[in-house]
């Protein structure tokens, strides 16, 4: 019910309050967490009831806040919207389907298949921190379909070509380098906080933080902006690439690399989505796409460089020399 409240406060172009509310969610449950904990009720069914609690929370708050703009119930409203609903949303079923074969639980299987218990869990634990990266790629998706969908409607569609052209290649350098210095730290805070059994494992950390570089562009982009023109169709083809990509790399990587086999082959199926999301919505919209493949190619070129001489301070090295580089080289042509 909190997801409904959260698209209701974006279809009333309220995104700010929508982020207010969920940063308000996360601390509510972190400060009731940390209540009972300190008074030893701490579960598994303990922690669900918090969750629940939070998201409760902030659903009333958000109807108090959106009180103004709901209206008496009309029936053939509601049958209307109904039947645009389930028109929009009908080419995402075989992508839901489809988008199994491109989460964690894919990795989970085959590691589960082909290697141990206990690298399961290390692996798991990785995928699952570094997962955090993605937060604020996300939560800026949330807030720009809603922002894509008024400068339609306000007829600013040259501001959307620009920041597709201009300001996302220049975030993605920047952002590029910030997971770069976070995939770093990670190398020695992981094994430090959870045990000497993750010291081995630094490339699974750097390459599974690396897809979170590779992401963002869709999350921040191209995403929100097939949404805001109610292209979903792409939706199901682009995840059927991923799933083969992600199927096919595991076959081949995992055997004879072990978990790290398992990290390329996910970051291989990010970066074949991006390409595909970014050729379609390139040609079909007239974006131009050099510029972001360009300001990738710091991240490309200092993931090869790791693979090929498997020392941290490469990867971190040749990120830095190179971002600076492009900056340099680039800055007429991408900055905005």
């Amino acid at each position: 019910i909190w997801m409904h409240g959260q698209q209701s406060l974006q279809a009333a172009r309220k995104p700010q309050v929508q982020s207010y509310l969920l940063l308000a969610e996360r601390a509510l449950s972190l400060l009731v967490l940390l209540v009972v904990v300190n008074i030893y009720w701490v579960n598994w069914e303990g922690i669900f009831w918090i969750l629940l609690f939070s998201s409760i929370i902030m659903f009333i708050i958000s109807i108090v806040i959106l009180r103004r703009h709901l209206g008496a119930f009309n029936w053939l409203a509601v049958k209307a919207s109904a039947r645009k609903i389930l028109h929009f949303s009908l080419p995402l079923f075989p992508y839901a389907i489809t988008s199994f074969f491109c989460t964690n639980y894919l990795n989970a299987y085959f590691i589960d298949a082909y290697l141990t218990k206990n690298e399961l869990t290390v692996f798991n634990t990785i995928f699952l921190i570094t997962g955090l990266l993605t937060q604020l790629p996300i939560l800026l998706n949330m807030l720009l379909m809603p922002q894509f969908v008024s400068m339609k409607m306000d007829n600013k569609n040259d501001g959307i070509k620009k920041y597709m052209e201009d300001v996302l290649p220049f975030m993605t350098i920047i952002w590029g380098f910030g997971i770069g210095l976070a995939s770093f730290i990670l190398t020695w805070f992981i094994p430090a906080f959870f045990g000497a059994e993750f010291s081995g494992e630094a490339m699974v950390i750097v390459l599974l933080s690396a897809g979170a570089i590779f992401s963002f562009p869709s999350l921040v982009g191209y995403s929100p902006f097939i949404m805001s023109v109610s292209d979903v169709k792409i939706s199901f083809p682009m995840a059927l690439v991923i799933a083969v990509v992600n199927v096919a790399a595991h076959f081949i990587l995992i055997k004879p690399f072990g978990l790290t086999g398992s990290a390329i082959a996910t970051l291989l199926s990010v970066i074949s989505g991006l390409l595909y999301i970014a050729v379609h919505v390139g040609k079909k919209y007239s974006f131009r796409t050099g510029h972001l493949f360009l300001s990738l190619l710091p991240g490309v070129l200092s993931i090869t460089a790791y693979l090929l001489f498997p020392n941290v301070y490469v990867f971190i090295g040749c990120l830095t020399v190179l971002s600076f580089l492009f900056v340099v080289s680039a800055k007429d042509k991408i900055f905005p």
